[in-house]
C-alpha cells in the first residue's frame, strides 16, 4: 500500500524529487496531484516533471487537494503562503512535510507543532541531512576534538 501524497505550492526547487521519488518507489509512492495559485509554477512543473511519466492531476483550489485522498501534503510554496498551507492540510487531518525555511511567523510554526500533536499528525521539516549518519559522525568528531580547532566548513550537495 502506497503513501497518498499532494503539494500545496509547488514552487521550490525540491519538489522534483519528491515526484521522481514517487516514480521510482510506486510501491511506497503515489503522486495524487499538486495545487499552485501560480499556472507559470504549475506549467514548468508539468515539463519538468513529464519525464516521470506519471499522471499529474492540478487541483484548482487548496481546499480541494485537502479534500482529496492523499494522506500527506509536501508543503513548498513561497516562504510566506508555507505556514498557511500547513496549517490547512493539518487542520484537515493530513500529515505535513514542510520545505525550509517553514515561514515568517516562529509563534505560527510552535502552534502548528501543537496542532500536529493533538491530532496525532506527523509534521517533518524537510531537512534530510540532519539525520544523515555522516553529519552525525562529523558532529562527533567536531565535538571530540579530533579535528582540531575548527575555523571554516565548506559543504557540497551533489546532484
Amino acid at each position: 500500500m502506497s503513501l497518498k501524497f499532494a503539494y500545496l505550492g509547488a514552487w521550490h526547487g525540491h519538489a522534483s524529487m519528491h515526484v521522481r521519488e514517487a516514480a521510482e518507489r510506486p510501491n511506497e509512492f503515489q503522486l495524487v496531484g499538486l495545487y499552485d495559485p501560480e499556472p507559470e509554477v504549475i506549467a514548468k512543473n508539468q515539463e519538468r516533471w513529464a519525464e516521470y511519466n506519471l499522471p499529474l492531476h492540478v487541483f484548482s483550489s487548496a481546499e480541494a487537494v485537502l479534500g482529496s485522498e492523499a494522506e500527506a501534503v509536501i508543503v513548498e510554496g513561497h516562504v510566506y503562503q508555507n505556514l498557511d498551507y500547513a496549517e490547512q492540510a493539518l487542520k484537515a487531518g493530513k500529515h505535513v512535510l514542510l520545505e525550509k525555511p517553514a515561514g515568517v511567523d516562529l509563534q505560527q510554526l510552535e502552534r502548528l507543532h501543537q496542532l500536529a500533536t493533538d491530532k496525532n499528525l506527523f509534521l517533518q521539516m524537510a531537512y534530510m541531512w540532519r539525520y544523515n549518519p555522516a553529519i552525525h559522525e562529523m558532529l562527533r568528531l567536531a565535538q571530540s576534538g579530533a579535528l582540531g580547532q575548527i575555523f571554516q566548513y565548506r559543504g557540497h550537495i551533489p546532484k
